[in-house]
Protein backbone atom coordinates (compact mmCIF):
# COMPACT_ATOMS: atom_id res chain seq x y z
CA UNK A 1 0.00 0.00 0.00
CA UNK A 2 1.36 3.43 -1.17
CA UNK A 3 2.02 6.13 1.28
CA UNK A 4 -0.51 8.94 1.93
CA UNK A 5 -0.11 11.92 4.10
CA UNK A 6 -2.00 15.17 2.86
CA UNK A 7 -4.06 18.29 4.22
CA UNK A 8 -7.26 19.92 3.16
CA UNK A 9 -11.43 19.53 3.02
CA UNK A 10 -12.66 16.37 1.76
CA UNK A 11 -12.97 17.94 -2.21
CA UNK A 12 -9.44 20.28 -1.96
CA UNK A 13 -6.68 18.38 -0.72
CA UNK A 14 -3.11 18.87 -1.29
CA UNK A 15 -0.57 16.03 -1.21
CA UNK A 16 2.33 16.60 1.21
CA UNK A 17 4.02 12.97 0.05
CA UNK A 18 4.64 13.97 -3.91
CA UNK A 19 7.83 14.32 -5.55
CA UNK A 20 6.84 17.21 -8.09
CA UNK A 21 5.32 19.48 -5.07
CA UNK A 22 4.91 19.32 -1.67
CA UNK A 23 7.23 16.46 -0.10
CA UNK A 24 7.91 15.94 4.10
CA UNK A 25 11.37 15.36 4.98
CA UNK A 26 12.93 12.01 6.13
CA UNK A 27 12.74 12.14 9.87
CA UNK A 28 9.83 14.23 10.52
CA UNK A 29 7.60 12.18 13.85
CA UNK A 30 3.58 12.82 14.16
CA UNK A 31 3.30 14.17 17.80
CA UNK A 32 1.09 11.96 20.37
CA UNK A 33 -1.38 13.63 22.35
CA UNK A 34 -1.29 16.03 24.99
CA UNK A 35 -3.00 16.65 27.91
CA UNK A 36 -3.58 18.71 30.24
CA UNK A 37 -3.45 17.53 33.90
CA UNK A 38 -4.81 18.79 37.31
CA UNK A 39 -3.40 17.44 40.27
CA UNK A 40 -4.76 17.67 44.21
CA UNK A 41 -2.37 17.39 46.99
CA UNK A 42 -2.95 16.96 50.88
CA UNK A 43 -0.99 17.84 53.92
CA UNK A 44 -2.25 14.11 55.08
CA UNK A 45 -1.96 12.57 52.43
CA UNK A 46 1.66 10.95 50.76
CA UNK A 47 1.90 11.96 46.98
CA UNK A 48 -0.44 14.38 44.55
CA UNK A 49 -3.21 12.79 42.81
CA UNK A 50 -4.40 13.15 39.39
CA UNK A 51 -8.14 15.03 39.80
CA UNK A 52 -9.06 15.76 36.62
CA UNK A 53 -7.50 16.24 32.93
CA UNK A 54 -8.57 17.60 29.56
CA UNK A 55 -7.33 16.89 26.01
CA UNK A 56 -5.62 19.69 24.32
CA UNK A 57 -4.95 20.49 20.40
CA UNK A 58 -1.30 19.54 19.42
CA UNK A 59 0.78 22.20 17.69
CA UNK A 60 3.04 19.97 14.91
CA UNK A 61 5.56 21.09 12.85
CA UNK A 62 5.93 19.15 9.44
CA UNK A 63 9.35 20.15 7.89
CA UNK A 64 8.79 20.46 3.59
CA UNK A 65 10.85 20.39 0.89
CA UNK A 66 8.90 21.99 -2.22
CA UNK A 67 9.82 21.07 -5.93
CA UNK A 68 7.87 23.30 -8.70
CA UNK A 69 8.10 23.11 -12.79
CA UNK A 70 8.74 26.71 -12.35
CA UNK A 71 9.28 30.07 -9.95
CA UNK A 72 5.18 30.35 -10.76
CA UNK A 73 4.14 27.29 -10.20
CA UNK A 74 6.32 27.30 -6.83
CA UNK A 75 3.88 30.51 -5.94
CA UNK A 76 1.00 28.60 -6.80
CA UNK A 77 1.42 25.80 -4.55
CA UNK A 78 1.88 27.91 -1.40
CA UNK A 79 -0.92 29.56 -1.96
CA UNK A 80 -2.89 26.32 -2.62
CA UNK A 81 -2.03 25.57 0.63
CA UNK A 82 -2.12 29.00 2.60
CA UNK A 83 -5.59 28.85 1.24
CA UNK A 84 -6.53 25.60 2.57
CA UNK A 85 -5.09 27.04 6.43
CA UNK A 86 -7.24 30.24 5.65
CA UNK A 87 -10.25 27.71 5.21
CA UNK A 88 -9.11 25.53 8.28
CA UNK A 89 -9.57 29.03 10.22
CA UNK A 90 -13.10 29.62 8.82
CA UNK A 91 -14.49 26.87 10.05
CA UNK A 92 -14.06 27.66 13.63
CA UNK A 93 -15.18 31.02 13.42
CA UNK A 94 -17.64 31.48 10.45
CA UNK A 95 -21.08 29.60 9.45
CA UNK A 96 -20.81 29.89 6.14
CA UNK A 97 -16.97 27.57 5.80
CA UNK A 98 -19.20 24.29 6.22
CA UNK A 99 -16.00 21.73 5.59
CA UNK A 100 -13.75 20.81 7.89
CA UNK A 101 -9.93 21.15 6.97
CA UNK A 102 -8.43 17.84 8.15
CA UNK A 103 -4.88 15.79 7.72
CA UNK A 104 -4.89 12.44 6.67
CA UNK A 105 -2.04 9.90 7.00
CA UNK A 106 -1.30 6.42 6.24
CA UNK A 107 2.35 4.38 6.07
CA UNK A 108 2.85 1.89 3.41
CA UNK A 109 2.26 -0.91 6.07
CA UNK A 110 -0.46 0.94 7.82
CA UNK A 111 -4.35 -0.97 6.93
CA UNK A 112 -6.22 2.23 8.15
CA UNK A 113 -5.31 5.72 7.63
CA UNK A 114 -5.93 8.13 10.56
CA UNK A 115 -7.27 11.80 10.77
CA UNK A 116 -6.89 14.73 12.42
CA UNK A 117 -8.80 18.10 12.17
CA UNK A 118 -6.52 21.02 11.52
CA UNK A 119 -7.75 23.67 14.01
CA UNK A 120 -5.10 26.69 12.74
CA UNK A 121 -1.82 26.97 10.62
CA UNK A 122 0.62 28.54 8.42
CA UNK A 123 3.93 28.26 6.46
CA UNK A 124 5.55 30.90 7.78
CA UNK A 125 8.54 31.39 5.72
CA UNK A 126 8.61 30.91 1.81
CA UNK A 127 12.51 30.81 0.42
CA UNK A 128 14.02 33.96 -1.47
CA UNK A 129 12.82 34.22 -4.97
CA UNK A 130 16.40 34.84 -5.95
CA UNK A 131 17.54 30.93 -4.26
CA UNK A 132 15.02 28.74 -4.90
CA UNK A 133 16.69 27.81 -8.33
CA UNK A 134 18.35 24.94 -6.68
CA UNK A 135 20.70 22.61 -8.71
CA UNK A 136 20.06 19.52 -6.60
CA UNK A 137 18.15 16.38 -8.37
CA UNK A 138 17.32 18.47 -11.56
CA UNK A 139 18.60 21.53 -12.26
CA UNK A 140 15.36 22.19 -14.07
CA UNK A 141 13.33 22.34 -11.42
CA UNK A 142 12.65 25.16 -8.79
CA UNK A 143 12.80 24.09 -5.16
CA UNK A 144 12.42 25.25 -1.97
CA UNK A 145 14.23 22.60 0.19
CA UNK A 146 13.44 24.15 3.84
CA UNK A 147 9.72 25.13 4.44
CA UNK A 148 7.65 24.41 7.57
CA UNK A 149 4.39 23.66 7.46
CA UNK A 150 2.94 24.61 11.30
CA UNK A 151 -0.56 23.03 12.35
CA UNK A 152 -2.55 23.32 15.91
CA UNK A 153 -4.76 19.83 15.16
CA UNK A 154 -6.59 17.71 17.55
CA UNK A 155 -5.80 13.93 18.03
CA UNK A 156 -5.42 11.08 15.45
CA UNK A 157 -9.27 9.90 14.23
CA UNK A 158 -10.64 6.34 13.26
CA UNK A 159 -12.90 8.43 10.71
CA UNK A 160 -12.42 11.58 8.27
CA UNK A 161 -14.04 14.36 10.05
CA UNK A 162 -17.68 14.51 8.97
CA UNK A 163 -18.04 10.71 8.44
CA UNK A 164 -18.60 7.58 11.24
CA UNK A 165 -17.93 4.13 11.56
CA UNK A 166 -21.46 1.51 10.90
CA UNK A 167 -22.15 0.72 14.34
CA UNK A 168 -24.39 -3.01 14.47
CA UNK A 169 -27.56 -1.26 16.01
CA UNK A 170 -28.59 -4.74 17.42
CA UNK A 171 -27.05 -8.37 18.14
CA UNK A 172 -29.31 -11.38 16.66
CA UNK A 173 -32.01 -11.83 18.53
CA UNK A 174 -34.68 -14.83 18.03
CA UNK A 175 -38.43 -14.26 19.36
CA UNK A 176 -41.65 -15.48 17.77
CA UNK A 177 -39.09 -18.14 15.99
CA UNK A 178 -37.65 -15.21 13.67
CA UNK A 179 -34.04 -14.04 14.35
CA UNK A 180 -34.80 -9.94 14.70
CA UNK A 181 -31.72 -7.73 14.71
CA UNK A 182 -29.40 -6.05 12.06
CA UNK A 183 -26.50 -8.44 12.78
CA UNK A 184 -26.12 -12.62 12.09
CA UNK A 185 -24.55 -14.52 13.77
CA UNK A 186 -21.35 -14.48 11.71
CA UNK A 187 -21.48 -10.61 13.11
CA UNK A 188 -22.30 -9.14 9.78
CA UNK A 189 -24.63 -6.02 9.38
CA UNK A 190 -27.77 -6.59 7.46
CA UNK A 191 -28.78 -4.22 6.23
CA UNK A 192 -25.28 -2.60 6.24
CA UNK A 193 -25.43 0.92 7.29
CA UNK A 194 -24.48 3.18 4.42
CA UNK A 195 -21.43 5.24 4.34
CA UNK A 196 -20.83 7.71 7.16
CA UNK A 197 -24.12 6.58 8.93
CA UNK A 198 -24.09 5.80 12.35
CA UNK A 199 -26.78 3.89 13.68
CA UNK A 200 -27.22 4.24 17.72
CA UNK A 201 -29.64 2.38 20.36
CA UNK A 202 -29.68 2.40 23.71
CA UNK A 203 -32.56 0.67 24.75
CA UNK A 204 -33.55 -3.13 24.97
CA UNK A 205 -36.84 -4.98 25.37
CA UNK A 206 -37.47 -8.62 25.68
CA UNK A 207 -40.19 -8.10 23.53
CA UNK A 208 -40.36 -7.44 19.79
CA UNK A 209 -42.63 -7.04 17.01
CA UNK A 210 -44.60 -10.20 15.89
CA UNK A 211 -47.11 -8.91 13.93
CA UNK A 212 -46.83 -6.09 11.08
CA UNK A 213 -50.89 -6.53 8.78
CA UNK A 214 -51.89 -4.01 6.26
CA UNK A 215 -56.17 -3.48 6.18
CA UNK A 216 -57.38 -2.72 2.52
CA UNK A 217 -60.75 -0.94 3.88
CA UNK A 218 -62.21 -0.73 0.48
CA UNK A 219 -61.84 -4.62 0.51
CA UNK A 220 -62.63 -5.42 3.55
CA UNK A 221 -59.62 -7.78 3.97
CA UNK A 222 -56.03 -7.76 5.53
CA UNK A 223 -54.56 -8.08 2.72
CA UNK A 224 -51.69 -10.59 2.47
CA UNK A 225 -49.99 -12.51 5.23
CA UNK A 226 -47.83 -11.20 8.21
CA UNK A 227 -45.17 -8.81 6.98
CA UNK A 228 -43.04 -9.85 9.21
CA UNK A 229 -42.52 -13.34 7.77
CA UNK A 230 -40.57 -11.15 4.85
CA UNK A 231 -36.96 -12.36 5.70
CA UNK A 232 -35.21 -9.13 4.23
CA UNK A 233 -37.57 -6.94 5.93
CA UNK A 234 -37.89 -4.73 2.43
CA UNK A 235 -41.38 -4.69 1.79
CA UNK A 236 -44.28 -1.96 1.66
CA UNK A 237 -46.17 -0.66 4.30
CA UNK A 238 -49.38 0.81 2.12
CA UNK A 239 -49.48 1.07 -1.57
CA UNK A 240 -48.55 3.94 -4.04
CA UNK A 241 -51.85 5.51 -2.98
CA UNK A 242 -53.68 4.20 -0.09
CA UNK A 243 -57.40 4.89 0.20
CA UNK A 244 -59.39 6.31 2.97
CA UNK A 245 -59.26 4.22 6.25
CA UNK A 246 -56.52 1.92 5.05
CA UNK A 247 -53.99 1.51 7.68
CA UNK A 248 -50.80 -0.56 9.01
CA UNK A 249 -50.88 -2.24 12.09
CA UNK A 250 -47.65 -3.32 14.66
CA UNK A 251 -48.05 -5.62 17.14
CA UNK A 252 -47.15 -8.28 19.53
CA UNK A 253 -48.68 -11.70 20.34
CA UNK A 254 -49.58 -11.22 23.86
CA UNK A 255 -49.47 -15.17 24.47
CA UNK A 256 -45.76 -15.78 24.21
CA UNK A 257 -43.26 -15.14 27.02
CA UNK A 258 -41.45 -12.09 27.38
CA UNK A 259 -44.40 -10.06 25.45
CA UNK A 260 -45.32 -6.81 26.46
CA UNK A 261 -45.21 -3.29 24.97
CA UNK A 262 -42.44 -1.75 22.40
CA UNK A 263 -40.97 1.04 23.32
CA UNK A 264 -40.36 2.19 19.52
CA UNK A 265 -40.73 2.32 15.87
CA UNK A 266 -37.81 2.70 13.64
CA UNK A 267 -38.15 2.95 9.85
CA UNK A 268 -35.66 2.93 7.27
CA UNK A 269 -37.62 4.22 4.86
CA UNK A 270 -36.89 3.49 0.83
CA UNK A 271 -39.44 4.94 -1.27
CA UNK A 272 -41.29 7.84 0.36
CA UNK A 273 -45.35 7.57 0.50
CA UNK A 274 -46.63 10.06 -1.24
CA UNK A 275 -50.49 9.99 -1.45
CA UNK A 276 -51.13 13.76 -3.19
CA UNK A 277 -53.13 16.08 -1.22
CA UNK A 278 -55.93 16.41 0.98
CA UNK A 279 -54.34 13.05 2.47
CA UNK A 280 -54.39 12.76 6.89
CA UNK A 281 -52.01 10.50 8.25
CA UNK A 282 -52.68 9.32 11.79
CA UNK A 283 -51.17 7.12 14.25
CA UNK A 284 -53.03 5.16 17.01
CA UNK A 285 -52.79 2.42 19.35
CA UNK A 286 -55.09 -0.53 20.51
CA UNK A 287 -55.92 -1.20 24.52
CA UNK A 288 -57.36 -4.10 26.15
CA UNK A 289 -60.34 -1.58 26.29
CA UNK A 290 -60.74 -1.10 22.76
CA UNK A 291 -63.10 -3.50 20.75
CA UNK A 292 -63.25 -4.05 16.91
CA UNK A 293 -59.69 -4.79 15.61
CA UNK A 294 -60.56 -3.00 12.10
CA UNK A 295 -62.72 -0.35 13.19
CA UNK A 296 -61.24 3.19 13.36
CA UNK A 297 -63.41 4.58 16.25
CA UNK A 298 -62.03 1.81 18.42
CA UNK A 299 -58.40 2.97 18.61
CA UNK A 300 -57.62 5.65 20.56
CA UNK A 301 -55.42 8.44 18.88
CA UNK A 302 -51.91 8.99 20.16
CA UNK A 303 -51.31 12.75 21.81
Amino acid sequence: MAEHFSIGTAGNRVSLIDTGGFDVKKGWKPRAGEYDDVFQESALADYRQLASYRDLTIIETIPLTLRADDQDDAADQTQTLRRILRDARNYWVTTWQDDPVYLQLQGSGETNARYAMVHAGRLPEDESILSCWMKEENPTRAMMPDMSLIVERGPWLENAPGTGTAVALSAVETYDGRDLGNVDASEDREPTTTEGAVYIANKRNEANLTDIYFWDDSGGAWNGANLMDDADKDFAFLPAVPGTDDFVIFGIDTSLDDSGPFCSLVFDIGTVLDPGTGVTIEWRYRDSNNGDTVDPSDWTALT
